[in-house]
């Protein structure tokens, strides 16, 4: 399911992999470690699911953490994607692209999210239903709930607060996806909310 509803965001990797690079005056800079590996390598290590896994993910994260740093009116690149559905977001870019290295298609992954930013810090807050439960900033819970209520989902407050409201309108649009009912902002209902919904509209 999540390669599936990740497929089409990832399209967004593709129409960002021609901006320019930050770079010395001839374009080039110093790439290391696991960012020189392959795309197929990475797949073939995500199969494994062992260290040189998690190696690759820890620079992916790294190069997002410095991308948050040193980006230009941002406080987090990546506001809702946490390292599974990341790495699996690049997975299904990576086996589209074999031969690519690996700090290219986390590059192309960072400028494809970067519409997703924050630029300040935002509060962050719990959502929870029964045994499920999540974490999100304040600010992506108000753009959900736009997005929602834009959607004829949701017609409460745009106040970023999880409550009754929030919950049934989640719940009836996960229903009307055929995502699991779980009433909370999980990693699948934002990518298909916040990034999916703008892949769709960019074709």
């Amino acid at each position: 399911m999540l390669n599936k509803w990740i497929a089409t965001g990832v399209l967004l990797m593709g129409m960002v992999q021609s901006q320019a690079w930050a770079a010395d005056s001839d374009g080039k800079f110093s790439v290391r470690s696991m960012g020189l590996a392959t795309c197929s390598q990475y797949v073939e290590e995500k199969a494994k699911a062992e260290g040189k896994y998690a190696a690759f993910l820890g620079w992916m994260e790294g190069y997002l953490t410095a991308t948050s740093q040193y980006a230009k009116d941002t406080y987090d690149v990546v506001p809702w994607g946490n390292a599974v559905y990341l790495g699996t977001m690049l997975a299904v870019h990576c086996k589209a692209n074999p031969e690519q290295r690996f700090y290219v298609a986390v590059a192309s992954l960072a400028r494809a999210m970067q519409s997703n930013r924050i630029v300040s810090l935002s509060p962050v807050v719990e959502a929870k239903n029964g045994e499920h439960k999540t974490y999100l900033y304040k600010e992506v819970l108000e753009r959900l709930q736009t997005w929602l209520k834009e959607n004829k989902y949701y017609d409460g407050a745009i106040d970023g607060a999880y409550g009754n409201k929030m919950r049934d309108a989640i719940v009836k649009f996960q229903k009307t996806v055929g995502l699991d009912e779980t009433g909370v902002p999980d990693q699948l209902l934002l990518h298909r909310a916040l990034l999916q919904s703008k892949a769709e509209k960019a074709k």
